[in-house]
């Protein structure tokens, strides 16, 4: 069976890059920080979403950059007079029976586990120069 799952979202609005080096990565959990000691002492819940050395000055390096070029984005979509419009991405799943399936019998409805997924566009890289 494959499902597609759709999402209308804004550009400029919905669409920018995160500012936080850390997330929280267990379902529901939205704690977002950039301090490396909240990290290290959540005790496995936080997940390290950035790819830059784990020091505060590259943290901070990595936060201006991403700032700065959401900056630029909004601007250049209000300069073309597409901020706030619409967008819509869609992803259809397929369901795989060797993680599919139900882990009590095949009549129930829960699967073994879910799972949280991250799309990144990487049509929108991040400019060294900034």
């Amino acid at each position: 069976m494959i499902k597609t799952y759709s999402c209308t979202r804004k550009l400029g609005i919905d669409d920018l890059l995160s500012e936080y080096a850390f997330v929280g990565n267990s379902q529901g959990d939205e704690t977002r920080t950039n301090s490396i000691e909240e990290y290290k002492n959540s005790g496995g819940w936080l997940s390290y979403a950035f790819s830059v050395e784990l020091t505060d000055e590259s943290i901070q390096k990595e936060v201006n950059k991403r700032k700065a070029a959401n900056e630029l984005y909004v601007a250049k979509l209000k300069e073309e007079g597409k901020y706030g419009e619409d967008f819509e991405w869609a992803i259809q799943v397929k369901e795989n029976l060797l993680f599919d399936s139900s882990h009590s019998s095949p009549s129930a409805a829960t699967p073994l586990m879910s799972h949280r997924m991250i799309f990144i566009d990487f049509d929108k890289p991040i400019d060294d120069n900034i």
